[in-house]
């Protein structure tokens, strides 16, 4: 069955082209005859969304992402956010990395909204809420720090950064990696 709903056939996808990528020479003929198969029925899915379908499951995604900020409310610990076409688009070649921000605050809900509402006037989309990891009593100021030193690590660093245009104005922030949430989640379960 074909999933429903744009966000969703958008994420299908987008799975479906980076798997199909990695699984070359590992998998049978016949797996990846399905998976392109599959994959061909998702893209048809994705050609026939309806625009008025596709407005009103934005709004929904919107909807469901005020809700999570409430639940958000007062916890201390590390985000990830990025933009939907940076979702839908994955930039590495591999096809299953993206621009990612990472950062911390005492307040995550509270974060977001700050990031939400500077973007409105520069950013034609909304932020969307990628992963939260609570701190907990941990330290959130180290527990970013160790983040970010295994994101720079294993080269998730953001192919746009110029570090030798750092300070000057109009260079890209230097919280952003080329990542995805299944590392964001490795490195978290990592330093539990």
């Amino acid at each position: 069955k074909t999933p429903a709903g744009p966000s969703m056939l958008k994420a299908v996808a987008s799975a479906l082209n980076g798997l199909l990528k990695r699984a070359r020479g590992v998998l049978s003929p016949e797996a990846l005859e399905l998976l392109t198969s599959n994959r061909a029925r998702v893209a048809l899915a994705i050609e026939e969304l309806d625009p008025a379908e596709e407005a009103k499951a934005e709004v929904e995604d919107e909807e469901r992402e005020e809700g999570q900020l409430d639940e958000l409310a007062g916890i201390t610990g590390i985000y990830a956010f990025s933009y939907g076409w940076y979702l839908d688009n994955p930039l590495s070649d591999d096809n299953d990395r993206t621009l990612i921000k990472v950062g911390r605050a005492l307040d995550v809900a509270q974060r977001i909204q700050t990031h939400r509402s500077g973007a409105r006037t520069h950013i034609p989309e909304p932020l969307v809420t990628v992963r939260v990891f609570a701190t907990g009593e941990r330290d959130v100021e180290k527990v970013e720090r160790a983040f970010q030193r295994l994101l720079k690590s294993a080269g998730h660093t953001n192919p746009r950064r110029d570090p030798s245009r750092r300070n000057r104005k109009n260079e890209v922030g230097e919280e952003w990696y080329l990542t995805n949430r299944e590392f964001l989640d490795a490195i978290a379960a990592a330093l539990e």
